[in-house]
């Protein structure tokens, strides 16, 4: 899902170890599956970050905030897994999920950087009540 390790994903599993990409809409939710999970509140700043520097110059954190999804950047990471029962990682422990399948362990890159709004504590509340269900999938994940 994006803003969760999608390059550093990319460039191990298709580039380094010859995975290929499923471009099939119909998914069999009976195989196993793994997924990678960011914490939402750092998910959506990246992906409202990545915003402002691309598309929407001038929008206040606020207005932000008010209008949560912006792209599929700021979607709900439980939205993308509805219907499926994964194996669950976070970002920050990607270690995990390369041991998980059983290839060399690789370093995530952030190669873009930037830059990200200041929230108040009340923003942040409102975050994490709107990604309530992610926050879920956070805490369940290794």
């Amino acid at each position: 899902m994006p803003k969760c390790g999608t390059n550093t994903i990319r460039r191990v599993l298709i580039n380094k170890n010859g995975w290929h990409v499923c471009h099939d809409e119909l998914l069999d939710t009976e195989l196993d599956w793994t997924a990678l999970v960011r914490h939402p509140v750092d998910r959506w700043l990246s992906g409202i970050a990545q915003m402002y520097n691309k598309r929407a110059a001038g929008m206040d954190t606020e207005q932000a905030i008010e209008k949560m999804v912006h792209d599929v950047h700021t979607t709900r990471q439980c939205d993308w897994l509805r219907g499926f029962a994964p194996k669950i990682f976070r970002l920050e422990n990607i270690q995990r999920l390369w041991e998980h399948l059983g290839i060399a362990s690789y370093a995530h890159e952030q190669k873009r950087i930037w830059q990200t709004p200041p929230l108040t504590k009340e923003q942040e509340k409102k975050i994490m009540d709107f990604y309530a269900d992610d926050m879920i999938l956070y805490e369940k994940a290794e």
